[in-house]
């Protein structure tokens, strides 16, 4: 009784797939759920798989040919006619008796000595090998193309004079500060400087207007949070 193997169901968007290779020959044993052979689609590498335990009868399809949903691949002998083949091939393949040697063997000849082995240069470069390409990198090259020429891909350059920007000066620096008063209302403290430089440090109630210190009265005039930042 012989079992078929077909191939399993594509997607919908999937119409055939491409037999890759085949992992077992006519007349090997198989079991069943064992990989048989390897079926490429746009996706996806499929594997297929033994229907039953048997010997592989039959091979429909060589590598490399085009394949659709529910074509019979090849065929698996399954019952005693299996057992019969599969007892032959491993006959086949079985290695010879080995021979007694004779009671009194001839004296073996005595072994000559071998050069060593000299070493072979090393040739710069590589061979280059060309391949089909598979139906999947075939897929994914063309979706490429397709959105190369159907999705907007552009760049844009914007070039912007900087040369004003540059020459402005702030119009405001440290240095060109007057007497400056720094209140720190968390620690109630009055700090005066000179330009950048801190000059004296005083005691004070934050939160007011005018600031009575030994130096006279500081009345605020314009107010910045953080003025040299």
């Amino acid at each position: 009784m012989r079992a078929q193997i077909k191939a399993p169901e594509f997607s919908e968007s999937v119409q055939s797939g491409t037999l890759l290779e085949w992992r077992k020959q006519v007349g090997d044993p198989v079991e069943r759920d064992e990989v048989l052979l390897d079926l490429e689609t746009d996706k996806v590498i499929l594997e297929v798989t033994a229907p039953a335990s048997g010997t592989l009868a039959a091979i429909h399809f060589e590598n490399g040919a085009e394949v659709k949903s529910g074509d019979v691949l090849g065929e698996v002998e399954t019952g005693a006619a299996a057992e019969v083949g599969g007892a032959a091939a491993q006959a086949a393949t079985a290695p010879p008796a080995r021979q007694r040697p004779p009671d009194d063997p001839a004296p073996a000849p005595a072994a000559r000595a071998e050069p060593p082995p000299t070493a072979v240069p090393y040739e710069a470069g590589r061979a280059d090998r060309r391949v089909p390409m598979s139906r999947l990198r075939q897929r994914i090259a063309e979706r490429m193309v397709q959105a190369q020429h159907a999705a907007a891909i552009l760049t844009t350059f914007n070039e912007v004079d900087m040369l004003p920007v540059q020459t402005l000066q702030p119009s405001v620096t440290r240095r060109s500060f007057g007497p400056v008063i720094v209140i720190h209302r968390g620690a109630n403290r009055l700090d005066l400087y000179r330009g950048d430089k801190s000059w004296q440090t005083f005691t004070v109630a934050t939160g007011q207007r005018i600031y009575p210190t030994p130096l006279g009265r500081f009345r605020i005039v314009a107010m910045w949070k953080n003025p040299w930042f």
